[in-house]
């Protein structure tokens, strides 16, 4: 396996957010994480990326433990987190944005990188020297997954990634989640556009209260969802979420 997460437990201020979490992800492999919103999902991708300490559990790349090891550190070893909410640097251009994840290396391979990745996300190309705070909310999500992709990792942690996106571009976002996909990058997936999420992953696991309470290949998620008293709950054209059972 490329990721193994064994018996995780994370706390705020005492209390459990996380309970004893077991899953697991190959390489080139989607896997999503499903639950109501406290479900624990975020918490889970923190503690994952070194964000944030657990209180018990191991979490292992391809065999080797890596529990408590700080996001730089990470990021070598080959796992970017991507957070809600896009943060890219506003005041930068969509170029800058990406150059600057790579400040140890040298302008020539700089430029490769960065060219590497117009290649995955041809739109950006003609956006390069746009500032990406002037950028659509959509834009700048996909410059946050360029600025993640640019650095070739193993491992992609997506927490949200289409939150408060247009169904356009919650559409193109999983366009390219899916190209990501193909060229072999892992990806753990927590997300509440829950149709196209189903369509992307290989596996879903669902969180319930800090804790797994189904795991299921892809095309039994819904029933998974039922069978643990949760269910589809449409809000909007293409926008979909998560709520209990009253």
């Amino acid at each position: 396996m490329l990721l193994t997460v064994e018996d995780l437990a994370v706390s705020y201020n005492g209390a459990g957010v996380v309970r004893g979490v077991t899953l697991h992800t190959a390489a080139s492999e989607c896997v999503a994480v499903f639950g109501p919103n406290g479900a624990g999902k975020s918490t889970l991708l923190k503690a994952v990326a070194g964000l944030l300490r657990s209180d018990r559990g191991e979490v292992l790349l391809d065999g080797e433990r890596i529990t408590g090891l700080d996001p730089a550190t990470l990021g070598k070893y080959g796992i970017v987190y991507v957070p809600q909410g896009r943060r890219v640097f506003p005041s930068l251009t969509v170029y800058e944005n990406l150059e600057i994840m790579l400040y140890r290396l040298g302008s020539r391979e700089r430029r490769a990188a960065v060219e590497s990745v117009f290649a995955d996300f041809p739109a950006l190309r003609d956006r390069s020297g746009v500032a990406a705070g002037r950028l659509s909310s959509g834009e700048q999500q996909i410059v946050a997954l360029a600025r993640a992709m640019v650095l070739k990792p193993k491992l992609l942690l997506l927490d949200e990634p289409t939150h408060g996106l247009s169904a356009a571009w919650v559409e193109r976002v999983f366009v390219s989640l899916k190209a990501l996909c193909g060229r072999g990058v892992a990806i753990v997936l927590v997300e509440q556009a829950v149709e196209k999420a189903v369509e992307l992953a290989d596996r879903g696991y669902v969180m319930r209260l800090g804790r797994i309470v189904r795991e299921a290949e892809a095309a039994n998620l819904v029933q998974a969802y039922r069978e643990s008293g949760l269910a589809w709950t449409i809000k909007g054209e293409r926008n979909y979420e998560l709520s209990q059972f009253a």
